[in-house]
């Protein structure tokens, strides 16, 4: 399963019964050692940020939950109040907090209330269409904006084929290539962030291509993204990086 790219692991999912999907899921991402994992992450994710990172990323998690209020109707906002957490909680009891109803319930209850509730298929596709709502009626402006500040609230970091492209760069193209993965230069195209950027007046960016994480079909799309900037997009995959005689034939043109 870890070895599948996101395409294939909705794929994947999609095959399971709710029965198996919910057995799969209290066996990985909702199993108490991945919790507990995931809780010790959290923790060293936080401390790595910095004050003014943190307030960012803050400060853009609360625009997004204000605007995805905002932009439902009266009717909306009634059925999201009467169904749900509050509901729930006020079933138990009218007095209980959210944190104390959680804490009643068994890892078992848990898992089952979270698959019903905020992790069911109808809550995941309401999400969906209004994180997709709020995005469309973003500017250009504000997409890159929010982009920034994602990116650089997560405190990203270069992955090792990058590390190895930027020592390449910075060998055979000296003062011409720098690392944007990050964010970090603030470089947004639209809804892209480039890995490396030529500062050199050459209108040419560089991504780095995961065999995890991309697909072979997402290549031109990609590049076709970039060509409405005015910009050429060369991808060069992972397992390139690691080789200065393939960098070599790649980059020979730019």
């Amino acid at each position: 399963m870890s070895k599948l790219g996101s395409r294939k692991r909705k794929e994947y999912l999609a095959s399971f019964t709710p029965e198996e999907k919910a057995l799969f899921l209290s066996k990985t991402i909702h199993s108490e050692k991945s919790h507990r994992n995931m809780a010790k992450a959290k923790v060293g994710f936080y401390d790595r940020m910095s004050d003014e990172a943190r307030k960012l990323r803050d400060k853009a998690i609360s625009e997004g939950n204000k605007k995805r209020w905002a932009s439902y109707s009266p009717e909306e906002r009634a059925v999201r109040l009467s169904h749900g957490i509050l509901s729930e909680c006020a079933q138990i009891n009218s007095h209980v907090s959210f944190r104390e109803f959680i804490k009643s319930l068994t890892p078992e209850q848990k898992r089952e209330w979270v698959l019903r509730t905020i992790q069911s298929e109808k809550v995941l596709a309401q999400k969906g269409e209004c994180m997709q709502k709020i995005w469309d009626n973003y500017t250009d402006e504000e997409r890159a904006k929010r982009i920034r500040n994602i990116m650089q609230s997560n405190a990203m970091r270069p992955s090792e084929p990058e590390l190895l492209l930027q020592k390449y760069l910075d060998a055979h193209f000296p003062n011409e290539w720098v690392y944007n993965g990050d964010c970090s230069k603030g470089i947004v195209f639209g809804t892209k962030i480039p890995d490396f950027f030529n500062v050199n007046s050459k209108k040419v960016v560089l991504e780095v291509f995961g065999v995890h994480w991309h697909q072979e079909d997402e290549v031109e799309p990609l590049k076709a993204h970039y060509r409405k900037f005015g910009f050429k997009c060369i991808i060069i995959w992972e397992q390139d990086c690691y080789s200065p005689e393939s960098l070599d034939k790649i980059l020979r043109e730019v």
